[in-house]
């Protein structure tokens, strides 16, 4: 079991914020036959829908009111030692706060925030840290990266928030991508959005799959879009970047055989 040492500053849990749980139910499931739902009832009238697969809990499905105006999404969650404080600091740091700290009782505590640039992701104080797989299997999630309109401005921002180190390397075929390390070990993405992309800055998140190409084909076959058809990244395998029939943008990876 992981320490609280261990996750902090670490990409820890995901949810999935959709406008129609049921279609992005049976999409996921489709792409991931060993996805199991257990709908839970929560405080306030709503239901969590926990999945979970090979043993482990994998990430929630929350329904999304259409009302509200936002579009279906994927959140993702980063361990901090004390809620109030990171977003204390994070607000020092230019970011915004848009959803004040809430506690669920024998879970944790959650912020939603946005930096700088405006791309969201909450902070979670949690009451039992949770293992963070070495090698996450197929269907688990293994990667976030940012997509963003400022790179330096992110590089500062969340070096100075969550200690990471940023360095740069050249990816053939993306060009300069950032990569953060804590801890000497990789946690987590960035690189600038493309030039003219309409998307706002965002945390991408990646699932593994263990076929990039039969993945990406069961993803379109399903009603889901394409943005980035399936291609190599040299030392680190196979991805493809989609979005859920409602919306949701999600990457894949097949990565390389260790």
């Amino acid at each position: 079991m992981s320490s609280v040492a261990d996750t902090l500053g670490r990409f820890v849990w995901h949810d999935l914020m959709t406008t129609d749980v049921e279609a992005a139910t049976a999409f996921y499931t489709a792409l991931f036959p060993d996805w199991r739902i257990n709908t839970v009832p929560m405080e306030g009238g709503f239901d969590y829908h926990m999945v979970g697969t090979a043993g482990d809990n994998v990430c929630g499905i929350l329904e999304l009111d259409e009302a509200l105006g936002f579009p279906s999404h994927w959140i993702s969650y980063v361990a901090v030692e004390d809620c109030d404080a990171a977003v204390a600091k994070l607000e020092q740091l230019g970011g915004t706060c848009v959803l004040p700290t809430m506690e669920i009782a024998s879970i944790g505590k959650f912020a939603i925030v946005h930096d700088a640039q405006g791309a969201h992701f909450k902070f979670f104080q949690m009451e039992i840290p949770s293992a963070l797989p070495e090698r996450p299997a197929v269907g688990q999630f293994c990667w976030d990266e940012l997509l963003t309109s400022d790179i330096q401005a992110a590089r500062t921002m969340y070096s100075e928030l969550f200690g990471w180190e940023a360095t740069d390397e050249e990816v053939p075929g993306l060009g300069k991508y950032t990569l953060f390390k804590k801890d000497a070990k990789d946690v987590a993405g960035a690189m600038s959005l493309p030039p003219g992309a309409e998307a706002p800055s965002n945390w991408l998140p990646y699932l593994t799959v263990g076929d990039a190409d039969a993945s990406a084909a069961c993803a379109a076959k399903n009603g889901g879009a394409t943005y980035v058809e399936p291609q190599n990244i040299e030392g680190v395998g196979r991805f493809s970047v989609h979005a859920d029939p409602t919306g949701a943008a999600f990457a894949m990876l097949q990565p390389l055989e260790k």
